[in-house]
C-alpha cells in the first residue's frame, strides 16, 4: 500500500495535478478482511506515509471536499 501511495504522489506531481496538495491525505479503503490490528506495525508505517486505514467505508466530509 506504501508503494502505491508513493506512485500516485510521484503521478500527481508529475502531471501537475493542483487538486492534490502536500497536506491531502491517503485513504485505504479495503476492499476485503484486513487482519493487521490497529496497533500493529505495518498500521502505524502507513499512517507515518500519511495513508489512513485500513477502513470499510470512505465517509467524505465538508472538509475533505475540494
Amino acid at each position: 500500500m506504501i508503494k502505491k501511495a508513493q506512485w500516485m504522489k510521484r503521478w500527481i506531481m508529475d502531471n501537475q495535478i493542483r487538486v492534490i496538495t502536500e497536506n491531502r491525505k491517503f485513504f485505504w479503503v479495503s476492499s476485503g478482511k484486513v487482519n493487521d490490528s490497529k496497533n500493529s506495525q505495518k498500521i502505524r508505517l502507513l499512517h507515518k506515509q500519511g495513508i489512513e486505514g485500513p477502513q470499510e467505508h470512505l465517509v467524505v466530509d465538508k472538509e475533505m471536499r475540494f
